[in-house]
């Protein structure tokens, strides 16, 4: 059975090489940064300023290469450039690659429990950064407010409106019920299993009530998951939080 999630195998092989093209691009800006500070095209100063968090992104381009359904590297990435951006005045960059922070968390499911908090400590952090342009003093940081509410007012709506199209047509009708039946090689311990995993309950207690191995428990997950094409726990539980998993024949 054919399922277009976000996870599928196609769209994990686009992360991938997308996460390998960013890996040999920003590799060559290290060097090129590190050409230009030794022939005195810029200081040292200026350079580290950019080689350090290129170096950190070619290493998490590299994890997302491997791990193409861990989402949330691609998240930390979106956030290390919004915090170098907020630095430099008056790049409206900032702003984009932080809300890009927070959809990729949303949508790996970061702000699935605990919503209150985590999207106020979000805006908490958005609206301190804007300080920073205090060092350039009172009249550049008013007029930056204005700037900065006139770019986020339209991407919070878009982002907003984004994710409540996802959370409307992320399923489909007959999806509301997951019948594992219809799947080759899933079972009726499966769905038990699956509805377990629903309701947050750990793998030690899972596999206490089949008397088997955390590790057996793991491991069939895991072949779970790769038949449902949702990567991982935290990829089946954005797609069938809401659904009835049952087996069915």
């Amino acid at each position: 059975m054919s399922k277009k999630v976000l996870y599928s195998k196609t769209r994990l092989s686009r992360v991938r090489l997308l996460a390998i093209l960013a890996t040999i691009i920003f590799a060559i800006s290290i060097l090129y940064k590190c050409w230009s500070a030794s022939i005195g095209l810029c200081s040292i100063a200026e350079a580290s300023f950019s080689i350090i968090p290129n170096i950190i992104t070619v290493a998490l381009c590299i994890l997302l290469s491997i791990f193409p359904m861990k989402l949330e590297l691609l998240a930390i990435l979106a956030f290390i450039y919004s915090f170098i951006c907020f630095f430099d005045d008056c790049n409206p960059m900032a702003i984009c690659m932080y809300f890009l922070g927070v959809s990729t968390l949303s949508i790996r499911g970061f702000y699935n429990t605990q919503k209150k908090n985590k999207y106020s400590c979000t805006v908490i952090i958005y609206f301190l950064l804007w300080l920073i342009s205090l060092k350039y003093g009172i009249k550049v940081f008013v007029n930056e407010i204005f700037e900065r509410v006139a770019y986020t007012f339209p991407l919070a709506i878009t982002t907003i409106f984004l994710q409540e199209q996802r959370k409307f047509s992320s399923y489909e009708k007959d999806e509301r019920i997951l019948n594992l039946a219809e799947y080759p090689k899933l079972y009726a311990r499966d769905a038990k299993w699956l509805n377990m995993i629903k309701n947050h309950i750990k793998y030690a207690a899972i596999a206490s009530e089949d008397y088997v191995s955390i590790g057996t428990v793991k491991n069939r997950l895991h072949e779970i998951y790769s038949i449902l094409e949702v990567a991982d726990k935290q990829g089946f539980l954005d797609r069938y939080a809401d659904s009835t998993i049952i087996y069915k024949k």
